[in-house]
Formats: C-alpha cells, structure tokens, sequence
C-alpha cells in the first residue's frame, strides 16, 4: 500500500477516522493536511497537518450511497483554490475586499501580460518573426487603450470597485477566448493548481532561492506534477467526447 500513496492524494486517517490530503511520506511516518473548520459561507477553509504511522493512512473511497447525490457547486471553487496556493506560499490573500497598491497591480499586470504574449508566440507555432510582428501590433494596442483611458477621464471614485470591474471583464475576455478555442477550462485549472500546490516540499513548506526568492521545486516534481502532458491528454480527451 505504500508505494500507491502519492502526494496530493485524498487519503483516510484509520486510527483518528479523518479525511484528508497526503503532504508526504517518509520511512513509517506519513504527514497528512486535514482541515479543521469549514465556513460554508464563503467556502473558506482552515487546514492543519498532523503526523502518523504510515500504516494507518490509505487511500480515500467515497462511501457508496444507496442514492445517487448530486456534488454541491461551488461557483468560487478556482478562487479558493488560488487562494490555497498563496496562504501556502506566504502570498497576500485579503479576508475582505481592499484595494490592490500601484506596484503590486503593475507587477500582476506583467505577469498575466507575461502570459498572453506566451500565448501570441504559441499561436504563431514559434515563428519568431510573425510573432514579433504580432507583438508589436499588441503593443500598439496597448497604446491606444492608455489613450482611450486619458481621453475618457473617468473619475475612480471606489478603487475596489474599479479594480474589481476591470478584472472581471479580463476573466470575461479569458473565458471568450477559451469558448474560441473549444476547450472546458475547470479540468485544465485544477491541473495547474495540482502542480503549483505540488511545489510545496515533504515537509509541506515551500523552499525559495536565495539570490532572486523563486520557488524551488521538489526532487520529482518534473515526473510527478510538471502540468503540459495532463494538460495534452485533457484537451486530447475533450475532443474525443466531442467526436
């Protein structure tokens, strides 16, 4: 049974008759993630990790009900699970609405900028020449949306509401682009998360570089959580069942 343990894994405590998410395991010890309290309101949960004999940890089944029930949706369920990634990674995750500062806000602004232009040069298949072409042409429509914004001069009367609206047409856009692209996007989330939550070490700790603070992944985390083949064989499986 140990060797079919697998971090990430949901697995059942024996001996304290718990449910919970295998961190790791090492020699007889396992230390599994159980949450501790559960707002229902907001979906918010409160998890600790507990140490036990290996021997007591297996793998988690759901009970077989005599009716079939229906999973609850949860229409913030990729909220939190961000939200879990950056409690474990000692990002900020407010517990109330507040405005994002200016340096923050630019440096989340590159990064998902970062991605689009990945996405510009994977349209292109990496032809670098029609994709400095296109780059070019999206810069310019930066341009001309800074234009438009100084010409517009709205007064920001709420910057939480502003900042919040604007995001909001940004996911809009996003979920447009994946309706273009044919793909169901919650499978490929949960597999992003899977692999970003897998950075986190046996200890269940995250490990930074000293000279620039980027994460360190774990030994075997290429093998185990690196997201592109899950993310090929998803899409691969999507357009099997649209066939």
């Amino acid at each position: 049974m140990v060797n079919k343990l697998e971090k990430g894994m949901l697995v059942f405590v024996k001996d304290q008759k718990i449910k919970g998410k295998l961190y790791s395991t090492k020699g007889s010890k396992a230390v599994v993630e159980v949450i501790v309290n559960y707002d229902k309101e907001t979906g918010q949960r409160t998890t600790k990790l507990i140490e036990t004999d290996i021997k007591n940890v297996v793998k988690y089944r759901e009970p077989k009900l005599k009716h079939k029930q229906t999973k609850k949706y949860n229409p913030n369920e990729m909220y939190y699970m961000v939200r879990e990634f950056h409690k474990a990674f000692g990002h900020h995750a407010a517990d109330k609405p507040i405005p994002i500062p200016s340096d923050l806000a630019l440096n989340r602004t590159v990064w998902t900028g970062e991605e689009l232009v990945e996405f510009l040069y994977a349209t292109v298949k990496g032809d670098k020449e029609k994709f400095l072409e296109l780059f070019n042409l999206f810069k310019e429509g930066l341009d001309k949306a800074s234009q438009k914004i100084l010409d517009k001069n709205e007064k920001i009367e709420d910057v939480v509401v502003a900042q919040a609206d604007a995001l909001t047409d940004s996911l809009y856009f996003i979920f447009g682009s994946f309706v273009h692209l044919g793909v169901k996007p919650f499978n490929l989330f949960k597999i992003v998360q899977q692999a970003n939550m897998g950075k986190l070490w046996d200890d269940g700790k995250p490990r930074y570089r000293e000279k620039d603070g980027k994460i360190i992944k774990p030994p075997m985390w290429e093998e185990k959580f690196a997201p592109e083949p899950k993310i090929k064989a998803e899409i691969e499986r999507q357009m099997r069942q649209s066939k």
